[in-house]
């Protein structure tokens, strides 16, 4: 199998394809066989046998978090969506019971980081199969699930981009379906991944749109006082309009998680520690955050 694997990283794919899959026919109870040679025949899109070599490797070894994320991808080529949904949620239950494993036996950063890595590819795993199956609230709460991974480290700016290229499919897909049909539920999926994408990019243009959403929303809820509360507020943020009346907290920044400030990104004001912050003073009148998403 090596010089297989060896010819497979070389590109000469022909020769690669012979060899894995004479490794696999003469060493069944292998699942490293069958992974291998569901890969070199997902790469000359034989699909469907290459999803049965991994079905093979996962009879074999069910532990395997790639085999699990590589029966995912091609399930999704395949358009088999529910199937590749179900593909990614066991490769990241395998994850979660590694990183659990992991941890009670000491847990490193390096270790934590890949973990949290592997579960960022398997969620995105999920929300392509869930936009697939049009199921567009449910990839924003996958998209949430990698927002709280708080252990990427210098993988993070890579993540928050791929997101971002998430949310604005998201949004494009609400748009097309909103042509031929539009709903509240519709509007106020757009509005939510226009949030999220505002979060990370930081385009006025996005909250200018978000504004509109919520135009949208109110005129199919008009006396909604949290939609018009937030609206008002998004354009006090834009400079539009200003606010009706002064935010106010008690007991302390709504934003506190873990003991920092999960919003510090969002605002110069803002310092790591949320009793350090400038805006710390009872009201949250200058918080960035608080003016599109008041608590």
């Amino acid at each position: 199998m090596g010089k297989g694997l060896t010819l497979n990283n070389l590109q000469r794919n022909e020769e690669a394809l012979v060899l894995l899959e004479k490794s696999a026919r003469l060493d069944p109870k292998n699942s490293s066989a069958w992974n291998a040679y569901g890969n070199i025949l997902f790469r000359f899109d034989r699909l469907d046998e290459a999803l049965k070599c991994y079905n093979n490797a996962l009879e074999i070894d069910s532990k395997r978090r790639d085999y699990w994320e590589n029966k995912g991808i091609c399930l999704l080529k395949l358009g088999f969506y529910e199937e590749a949904l179900s593909a990614y949620s066991a490769a990241e239950e395998v994850v979660l019971k590694d990183k659990e494993a992991r941890i009670k036996a000491g847990l490193g950063k390096f270790d934590l980081l890949h973990i949290e890595d592997y579960l960022s590819s398997e969620y995105f795993g999920k929300v392509n199969a869930l936009l697939g199956l049009e199921r567009f609230d449910e990839a924003l709460k996958c998209l949430d699930e990698i927002s709280a991974l708080k252990n990427l480290g210098y993988l993070s700016g890579k993540v928050s981009k791929k997101s971002a290229r998430y949310y604005i499919e998201i949004i494009e897909k609400c748009d097309k379906k909103i042509a031929l049909n539009p709903s509240n539920k519709l509007w106020s999926v757009k509005a939510e991944a226009l949030k999220r994408k505002a979060d990370i990019t930081f385009d006025r243009r996005d909250l200018e749109e978000l504004v509109k959403c919520y135009d949208k929303l109110l005129e199919y809820e008009p006396n909604n006082s949290v939609i018009e509360n937030v609206k008002n507020r998004l354009l006090w943020r834009i400079g539009s309009r200003q606010p009706t009346s002064e935010p106010t907290v008690v007991g302390g920044c709504p934003y506190k998680r873990f003991g920092k400030c999960c919003f510090r990104s969002m605002s110069q004001h803002q310092q790591s520690e949320p009793e350090n912050c400038s805006l710390q003073s009872g009201t949250y009148r200058n918080c960035y955050v608080w003016q599109i998403d008041p608590r």
